[in-house]
């Protein structure tokens, strides 16, 4: 069985490898672009050597496809070119404003092969629906494999992927901390239009069943990391959600997300009390109204320009303070907004957080029509799930966003480089998308 099984395999390859040859070099380049990004999504969290090489290797074919294809690009259909030129503007302001502007290059310039490469590979990952429900099956394996590496992790006391222990009791997986909580906070949203993949295959039960099985593992995760952001996160974009649901007639969007608040809250808030009995009595005593009064003085100090990318830490030791609560080593404010206000002043924050405002209501308007005609069309009869899927990514980016009000370090690579392909799969389907109708068949 195993023999014939190994001789099928190698046929198919051989097939798969013969049409591949006699592609055209920019349709050869967006495969290897696409399923290179596919490895990408699924190992992400394994650690620093995927995220450092797997970019570089999709770079590669992201530049052949652009000199093959630029005409079937989706960069070339975005009309918002000026957002991602004056993004790349905030970069260099944030370094050349610096106190330390060699320090401030290395933390910025860190993510050029993680984060910023990551949103055009991204972008041009997505020209259909197929590859849609592909990178949905590959957030799931993501979710699965790193919920069953936190599982070993907390029965073992060591994670298998990278041999670390807990962190003060509180699971890290294959991260080194428990931020690994907030990544399965930010993965978990796009993985959600599994349930929409399934239900056309399979049945309500059978759908449950499978959804669960598949996600469970990463609720532990996010339980025993004990992160209270990534609850409040999925909490806030869930209710957001069902507004939005609302606002479009999206009928199945509304229960699901009711149906996750009531049933899936309660226990997850338990199972945080239960590692964290704290976790929010002390909140009016968290070390992170201490953090921002110290943002807000290195703010007030040079508002205009900042201190620099990076530079929080040492711009309010420079200024006699200390915190109260958190290391004197503390990078930055927990929240990214205060971060790039007083790292890169008003002229900084201006060019950072405008230019991805305007790519995400651009993203909104331009998907709201689309996905209120595919959820009428649903009602009717059969009808594909393009725009329904694309609304999932984009609320990975919105709970990046969301997130970052109580967060991480913005120029974190891992923590972008989770928004920027959140947003660059959202608006490359929008751009793939372009007049169809709704995404029916």
């Amino acid at each position: 069985m195993m023999r014939k099984w190994m001789e099928r395999g190698r046929e198919r390859w051989a097939a798969c490898w013969t049409e591949f040859r006699v592609l055209p070099p920019g349709e050869q380049c967006f495969h290897g672009l696409f399923w290179t990004f596919f490895c990408y999504v699924v190992s992400f969290s394994w650690g620093y050597g995927v995220r450092e090489v797997l970019p570089v290797i999709a770079a590669i074919f992201l530049a052949g496809r652009w000199l093959w294809s630029w005409q079937e690009s989706n960069l070339r259909r975005l009309p918002l070119k000026w957002a991602l030129v004056m993004f790349g503007c905030s970069l260099c302001w944030a370094v050349a404003v610096s106190s330390d502007p060699w320090a401030s290059f290395i933390h910025v310039g860190r993510g050029i092969n993680k984060q910023y490469v990551m949103f055009f590979v991204a972008l041009e990952a997505v020209r259909g629906e197929r590859e849609l429900r592909r990178l949905v099956w590959a957030g799931a394996a993501a979710l699965f494999l790193q919920g069953l590496n936190c599982l070993w992790q907390g029965s073992t006391g060591l994670d298998f992927i990278q041999g670390d222990p807990p962190n003060a009791g509180r699971l890290t997986g294959s991260f080194g901390d428990y931020w690994i909580g907030n990544y399965f906070a930010l993965a978990l949203l796009p993985v959600l239009g599994l349930w929409i993949v399934l239900r056309r295959v399979l049945g309500r039960a059978a759908c449950m069943l499978l959804c669960a099985a598949l996600l469970w593992p990463a609720m532990y995760g996010i339980i025993f990391s004990g992160v209270r952001n990534a609850l409040l996160t999925l909490a806030a974009v869930l209710a957001l959600s069902w507004l939005y649901a609302a606002a479009v007639r999206w009928r199945a969007l509304s229960r699901m997300c009711a149906v996750l608040l009531l049933s899936g809250g309660l226990p997850l808030v338990l199972g945080l009390l239960f590692v964290r009995p704290d976790a929010f009595v002390g909140a009016a005593d968290d070390g992170r109204w201490n953090l921002w009064r110290l943002g807000l003085a290195v703010f007030l100090e040079n508002p205009v320009c900042g201190a620099g990318a990076g530079q929080y830490n040492a711009a309010f030791r420079a200024l006699g303070l200390m915190p109260l609560k958190d290391a004197v080593t503390i990078s930055h404010p927990h929240n990214m907004y205060l971060q790039v206000l007083c790292e890169t002043g008003i002229i900084g924050a201006l060019l950072t957080l405008v230019p991805l405002g305007a790519l995400a209501v651009w993203l909104e308007r331009a998907l709201r029509p689309c996905l209120r005609r595919e959820c009428a069309a649903a009602l009717e009869g059969e009808c594909g799930v393009y725009w329904r899927l694309t609304f999932f990514f984009a609320l990975g980016f919105a709970a990046f966003c969301i997130n970052g009000i109580v967060g991480h370090d913005f120029y974190r690579p891992w923590y972008q480089a989770m928004a920027f392909t959140h947003l660059g799969v959202a608006l490359g389907a929008v751009l793939a998308g372009g007049s169809r109708d709704a995404g029916c068949r």
